[in-house]
């Protein structure tokens, strides 16, 4: 069988070409400039592994044997999971991947944003030795934290909040309110949860019907002295009138470590704002974080290699007029 790996960051892929060379497999590990290329790569790979390329419907058609796409990471919105169904080729990711290290970095965005450890951090640098300057900071302890989706990283999320006793809210249509009090959470209906919420982060996957799900309508549901954080997907907030809401006092401030556009032009706004804190997208990545990926990806396409059927399909809805 012949494995793609499809790489632009010059990653260290010495896990896998020893594992699968082991299994008698051929491993290219390549880069791409531009879609006729990628079709001519990927044309005969039984098995598509990718991070940040497009799999398109047209680069899923110039597949003519591949069984499985994954993605070394856990968002897929970059790949056309019905073109992929409809071809019977499995597309998985890595659900696993990052989670502890996605919700510490959550925890760290709330706290540098309540506590104003970015600019307490310039004033100190500065010789700007004044309390005033900084601003007062809010205490964690007794306030709400909302989270809007709960998946794995949310869960961890909750269970650092718990610890510094704050009330958390959920919501998520696909969890109910019995399974999320056993759990120690409170779920609500979205508006509710934007009402209430001290801190909202979002932790929803990115999709049709939560694109720019934070917008104004959602923004004036706010509290003026909310703060909204997200690790999740820059398109899950309609950046645009996140900052006219953060210019007009809607709501008190952002922490952010995804964008609808990365990297984050020169000329964003949020760039100036002190009420913002930013982070290039690296909430994923820690040294053992990395290493579990490559572990993750690795142990389920050698399920593939062995003739079974692979975990973390995240197209089965459209396998099913297949299989």
């Amino acid at each position: 069988m012949k494995i793609v790996m499809l790489d632009r960051m010059g990653t260290d892929f010495s896990l896998e070409k020893k594992v699968f060379r082991d299994a008698g497999a051929t491993f290219l590990v390549t880069y791409f400039r531009n879609a006729d290329e990628l079709r001519d790569i990927v044309r005969d790979a039984d098995i598509l592994m990718f991070n940040d390329a497009h799999i398109t419907a047209e680069i899923i058609a110039a597949l003519d044997k591949c069984k499985m796409i994954i993605r070394y990471g856990i968002g897929y919105d970059n790949v056309d999971l019905e073109a992929a169904g409809r071809k019977g080729i499995f597309v998985c990711n890595a659900p696993s991947y990052g989670t502890y290290d996605v919700a510490e970095h959550t925890m760290a965005l709330l706290l540098s944003v309540c506590k104003h450890i970015p600019l307490a951090d310039k004033c100190a640098r500065t010789g700007q030795w004044n309390a005033d300057r900084v601003g007062k900071a809010r205490r964690l302890c007794g306030k709400t934290l909302g989270l809007v989706g709960f998946g794995r990283i949310a869960h961890m999320v909750a269970t650092r909040a718990r610890a510094f006793e704050m009330e958390i809210l959920i919501y998520d249509p696909y969890v109910d309110s019995s399974d999320a009090a056993a759990m120690g959470v409170t779920a609500v209906d979205f508006p509710t949860l934007l009402e209430r919420a001290d801190y909202v982060s979002l932790h929803s996957p990115l999709n049709a019907e939560t694109h720019h799900m934070m917008g104004m309508p959602q923004f004036k549901l706010m509290k003026k002295d909310a703060v909204l954080i997200n690790t999740g997907r820059g398109g899950l907030i309609n950046e645009n009138e996140m900052i006219f809401a953060l210019l007009s006092g809607e709501i008190a401030g952002a922490a952010l470590d995804v964008f609808e556009t990365e990297p984050l032009p020169a000329s964003s706004k949020l760039l100036q704002m002190e009420n913002v804190v930013l982070s290039p997208h690296v909430a994923w990545n820690s040294y053992e974080g990395t290493h579990d990926l490559h572990v993750e990806v690795t142990e389920n396409v050698l399920r593939v290699l062995r003739g079974e059927t692979p975990i973390n399909i995240v197209n089965r809805k459209f396998l099913r007029s297949v299989y």
